[in-house]
């Protein structure tokens, strides 16, 4: 596992050795990688179950990040100042809608479940089609698979909004992680205003993992 920290912040020690704990709990070891956005481009065909990225909350800096994160095959965690983030991670919170590769967040959540020993809030989006209620499906049989805790939790929000929604929810869930999904592609309003996850990452009061949606993502390891 990898951080990168930005110039602008310091890793304190309290931090480092929560990170340390869960790169333990995975059976990985983590070391300081960078300090600038353009290292995340660097790691794109690597095999690090997670990266970390360090940084403060201007909206600047997270974009940064978040365009050169884009190549990544593995997921990579936001964490900022205003998170809070745990020695334990015993709730994940995982908002799945209706698109296709809202799937491919549950194997995260999944090795949250496993290695961590997390229980998983699955939050159902409020819609009218069934699309995301099969995708939760199946995200359910992997969890039953590895005989995984978890409840799902109905939203407010449709399928464009869950995810913020969830960032919002956190601490009355009390969830310590949030898994969300970054952009397929970038619209005009993604670029003018920002992608939806630069929106949930500033919302966030809990570290953020984001998935990257391709076909050949990166998947772990049983």
């Amino acid at each position: 596992m990898k951080i990168i920290v930005d110039s602008s912040i310091q890793l304190d020690t309290v931090l480092k050795e929560r990170l340390e704990a869960l790169a333990n709990s995975w059976g990985r070891q983590i070391e300081v990688f960078g300090n600038s956005p353009t290292d995340l481009e660097v790691l794109e065909d690597s095999d690090n179950a997670l990266v970390f990225i360090l940084t403060n909350s201007q909206r600047k800096h997270i974009r940064k990040y978040l365009e050169h994160a884009r190549g990544l095959r593995m997921p990579y965690v936001f964490i900022t100042p205003q998170m809070n983030c745990k020695d334990t991670l015993t709730n994940v919170l995982l908002p799945i809608g209706f698109l296709e590769e809202e799937v491919g967040k549950a194997q995260y959540a999944a090795a949250f479940g496993r290695f961590c020993g997390s229980h998983i809030s699955v939050l159902k989006p409020h819609d009218y089609g069934t699309r995301a209620q099969k995708n939760i499906d199946k995200a359910v049989s992997l969890f039953d698979k590895f005989e995984l805790t978890y409840q799902i939790v109905e939203g407010k929000k449709d399928s464009f909004k869950i995810e913020q929604e969830a960032a919002q929810r956190s601490s009355e869930l009390d969830a310590d992680i949030l898994i969300i999904s970054s952009s397929r592609d970038y619209g005009l309003d993604d670029i003018i205003f920002g992608p939806k996850e630069q929106h949930v990452i500033e919302k966030s009061t809990i570290p953020v993992v984001l998935v990257n949606p391709r076909k050949d993502l990166y998947s772990l390891c049983d």
